[in-house]
């Protein structure tokens, strides 16, 4: 009876693979192999091929055309093509261009499509044939022709303009004599021409024109006439609101006004910037700036700002996870948004989250913890937010913060238990650009692993690790925070023009005798250009340096971490200097763990030194990312991500000396030192776009090889010896247990990362 249900599944499951593959009449139309467009020199066939409806089909349709449709081949629609093809090369300035021959050839041998075909009987039998499908090879041969230039541009009707009005407007157009005549050149420029004279305040201008081909002498005459009317200053400002508001009518208008200035030339970009203005107030689902109709006689515009309430209140749920070489977690947040708390637009902000850490993974944890690396721990991981700003605050440009911070994080290094309360200021001039600066006050308490102490007297920790001699250390920190930005993207979150600018400053101070006096310094750009609408270039540049006086340490909690986003050659913080641990854990007698180069409970040496990421005060990153839209919501990505920290600040070079009798580490000038330690991985990746931002799978290798291109690994004289696995091995796969290999860049760390998350890596 058993074995009769399992054969009725496997029946329902062949069944249904065999109507997905051969539902549907065959196809008797030849499938299109290539199309060749022979002559194409000054317009290139590739942009001239996706004119036409007869395109190439994707090379795996071919093998399988049953289960992926191929392009197949349409007489009607082959001799529009050809008509389609002069079209495209007229708008493109060659009027005499022809399609002088065209050809349809049938390749000989075809290829094999698979075709299933099925016997029902007392049993199923399925069989899978190899039928012959007709393809097709497509050539059109062109005459391009002479190209037609523009023999004269003019524009009339700006005469009675200032000469500099007309020079701005004139400014605008891209079209020149002598130059090819485009149509899509000449399509946009009686726009651009109408804006540059709005721009200097003619609200009602108006452009008009047209163009004459001489098709005997390949010219193009091109005349327009400008219209520009009066020009304005603008006038009042006019809130139009929904059903009983709870935003005055008033604090929108001062908000608009921000960018229109009563008395002040008419601007289009100053009507753009008071929309923005409005929007970022935080509490509207819809804003939209329009003028009224313009007062002739007094020469002024009002202006109306159309308006639509949000839901003042917001609770967002949700859950996530990490999971890196080192670092697993689990965990549930939380965000509730108060935008009008006791009133005056009040913004509170409350984030959550909670969850649970595994170090280096839950199966380690669970199962092996009793065998296990030096860095095996867990616990539960917290952090909670209050945040409360207060809109024109001194200014109408300038809004109060105040937070505070509660955290309890889970690392390799430590764990940690911290609270941070703060007060700050931002100053919004214009939407796009903000300077914030914040007072901090930081106390944290960091446990630290044991082992980081390890052939050190006990209790004691190089300050190398964290920052303090011991392995609990109380940190108590001051600082100035302020941070400058200039974001001038089209999208925050998925971002295909534009680019963003940032500088952010730390000055730590010594307060109640703790001596942490610091300044770190992060400067970063990025930049995204549109080669086409589905083809997107992106760049990222980051520096930072961290600078403390007297040779004192750094707080671990200050430094430079990268790998994960930043770096996608690494785990998230895996890229930094390293602390090298023992790996075995030996107990006697209930004594306290000896660490010995032998595992008495496995019965095999040690072999592999593990490492623990301490970070650095120096930080060197770059990205370089094509990003292609595949179909839909599906995007392609291929990057090349360059990172370096280091332990001492950018430019410099950790050095030994000798100071009296004691050997000590400075930093010394080497300008040349991240450039040549720098870090390399190239990979590909996936984005989907979800209304939660696009979901991203990217695939890193690094690249290079030599023992230079090394992570700073700090080994004490009886400590523990790294060993690195040999070049070639990915994600610990077949690595070399004795480290007798080569090096492979990036040491110890493998050469392969996978990371994936929500929203683009910048």
């Amino acid at each position: 009876m058993k074995s009769r249900s399992l054969e009725v599944v496997c029946f329902a499951l062949v069944w249904g693979l065999v109507t997905a593959c051969a539902h549907g009449p065959r196809e008797t139309r030849p499938a299109i192999h290539k199309v060749t467009l022979q002559g194409a020199s000054q317009v290139p066939a590739s942009d001239t091929a996706k004119k036409i409806l007869n395109t190439e089909s994707p090379f795996y349709t071919l093998w399988a055309p049953y289960i992926f449709k191929p392009q197949f081949f349409d007489r009607n629609a082959w001799q529009a093509d050809q008509r389609r093809v002069e079209r495209y090369y007229q708008s493109e300035g060659y009027y005499q261009a022809e399609v002088t021959e065209s050809s349809v050839k049938e390749r000989p041998n075809g290829t094999g499509g698979l075709f299933i075909t099925t016997q029902l009987g007392s049993k199923l039998e399925v069989d899978a044939l190899s039928t012959p499908l007709r393809i097709v090879d497509l050539t059109l041969k062109v005459d391009e022709g002479k190209p037609t230039h523009a023999s004269q541009v003019e524009v009339h009707g700006m005469e009675a303009l200032p000469p500099a009005h007309q020079k701005a407007a004139l400014a605008a157009s891209t079209l020149k004599p002598g130059a090819i005549f485009r149509e899509q050149d000449w399509e946009g420029v009686k726009e651009r021409i109408q804006h540059a004279l709005r721009e200097l305040g003619y609200a009602e201008a108006t452009v008009v024109g047209d163009v004459q081909v001489e098709t005997t002498n390949l010219t193009a005459r091109i005349s327009m006439t400008a219209t520009p009317g009066l020009r304005y200053h603008f006038g009042s400002v006019y809130v139009a609101l929904g059903a009983r508001p709870r935003v005055s009518a008033k604090r929108i208008s001062d908000e608009a006004q921000g960018a229109i200035k009563k008395g002040a030339w008419y601007s289009e970009t100053a009507m753009e910037e008071a929309q923005a203005r409005v929007f970022h107030m935080g509490v509207f689902g819809a804003v939209k700036v329009t003028r009224a109709a313009p007062d002739r006689n007094r020469q002024l515009v009002p202006v109306i700002v159309d308006v639509r309430e949000a839901p003042f209140h917001s609770l967002r749920l949700g859950f996530g996870g990490a999971v890196d070489p080192v670092h697993w977690e689990a965990r549930a947040t939380g965000e509730y948004v108060d935008r009008n708390f006791l009133g005056d637009l009040r913004k509170l902000t409350v984030r959550l989250k909670l969850g649970y850490a595994f170090l280096p993974d839950p199966y380690t944890v669970l199962f092996n913890s009793g065998r296990s690396t030096a860095t095996t721990k867990s616990g539960p991981i917290a952090r909670a937010e209050v945040d409360l700003e207060q809109p024109h605050f001194l200014a109408r440009d300038i809004s109060g913060t105040l937070g505070v911070e509660g955290d309890r994080d889970v690392q390799q290094a430590y764990n940690l238990w911290g609270v941070r309360p703060k007060v700050g200021l931002v100053w919004r001039p214009h939407p796009a650009f903000s300077i914030t600066g914040n007072f901090n006050v930081e106390y944290d308490r960091l446990q630290g692993n044991a082992l980081l102490g390890a052939g050190n007297s006990a209790g004691a920790t190089p300050t190398f690790a964290l920052g303090c001699a011991t392995t609990d250390c109380p940190f108590l920190l001051t600082f100035f925070d302020e941070t400058v930005e200039w974001d001038r993207r089209n999208d925050k979150f998925e971002p295909t023009r534009g680019y963003y600018l940032a500088l952010n400053l730390q000055e730590g101070r010594s307060l109640l005798g703790v001596p942490y006096d610091y300044l770190r310094v992060a400067p970063e750009a990025r930049g995204y250009v549109p080669a086409t609408p589905k083809l997107t270039f992106a760049a990222r540049v980051r520096l930072g340096s961290l600078y403390t006086t007297d040779r004192q340490p750094s707080a671990i909690q200050t430094r430079f971490f990268s790998g994960g986003n930043e770096m996608r050659g690494f785990g998230s913080r895996r890229l930094s200097p390293m602390l090298a641990l023992p790996t075995t854990r030996v107990y006697a007698g209930g004594k306290q763990p000896s660490y010995t180069a032998y595992d008495g409970v496995l019965g095999r040496e040690k072999v592999n030194g593990q490492t623990v990421a301490v970070g650095g005060n120096g930080l060197a990153e770059t990205s370089l990312e094509v990003r292609y839209n595949l179909v839909g919501d599906l995007i392609i990505a291929f990057f090349f991500d360059t990172g370096l920290v280091t332990t001492c600040p950018v430019g410099q070079v950790a050095t030994t000396r000798f100071v009296g009798a004691k050997v000590v580490t400075v930093c010394e000038d080497d300008p040349d030192y991240v450039v040549h330690n720098l870090q390399y991985a190239a990979g590909f990746g996936f984005r989907y776009r979800t209304p939660v931002g696009p979901v991203r799978l990217d695939f890193a290798y690094r690249l290079g090889t030599g023992n230079h291109r090394t992570l700073e690994v700090d080994q004490p004289t009886n400590g523990p010896q790294v060993h690195y696995p040999a070049q070639g091995t990915c994600f610990g796969i077949k690595d070399d247990p004795n480290g007798n290999g080569p090096r492979i860049p990036g040491s110890p760390e493998g050469p392969c990362s996978i990371q994936l998350s929500i929203g683009e890596a910048f």
